[in-house]
């Protein structure tokens, strides 16, 4: 509820693209009045939207903050492997990254396969998959960190251009 009244009086500042770690569309909302209003409209809706259904995704910010209270175990930098393999459902992985920002939250989720059976897959918020973590790293999760909270943003988007995308993370581990 606090989102959607948020975006309906602060929507034109960009507040629902800050929010969700759109930075540069935040930025043009902010100089351009919500992109003349009809950017605020869109957000306006997609808030009430969220707060109808009760989606998770409308708080990334609260779990940023819960997590402040609980002890790091480990934090560090990786990056996405198979960035320029195809997904199983035929979408591109470098589109998709190509749309991804720095701060954007991520999600971890076991993608086992008979060759990788730890395999680890790396998707936005909205399910699209970006790629796979490492196997030592994959190891590393499922038997070190089994029933840890992770935080896990995008640290930074490489390539582009006439050179493939490339997806860095920040992974902060905290005590079970």
């Amino acid at each position: 509820m606090v989102n959607f009244v948020l975006t309906i009086f602060l929507g034109w500042t960009g507040y629902a693209r800050f929010r969700k770690g759109q930075i540069g569309l935040g930025i043009l909302w902010l100089f351009t009045f919500g992109c003349f209003c009809v950017g605020w409209i869109v957000d306006i809706v997609g808030a009430y939207k969220e707060y109808k259904s009760g989606s998770v995704s409308s708080a990334p910010a609260s779990v940023r903050m819960d997590m402040q209270f609980y002890d790091v175990v480990s934090d560090f930098h990786t990056k996405v492997v198979g960035v320029t393999f195809k997904n199983d459902d035929g979408t591109d992985r470098q589109k998709i990254i190509s749309g991804c920002v720095p701060g954007q939250d991520i999600i971890f989720r076991p993608t086992p396969t008979k060759k990788y059976p730890e395999a680890i897959g790396v998707f936005t918020t909205k399910g699209k998959q970006l790629g796979n973590v490492n196997a030592e790293l994959a190891s590393d999760l499922i038997h070190k960190y089994p029933n840890n909270k992770m935080k896990v943003t995008i640290s930074d988007i490489t390539g582009g251009g006439d050179k493939n995308y490339g997806c860095n993370l920040h992974v902060v581990i905290y005590k079970a």
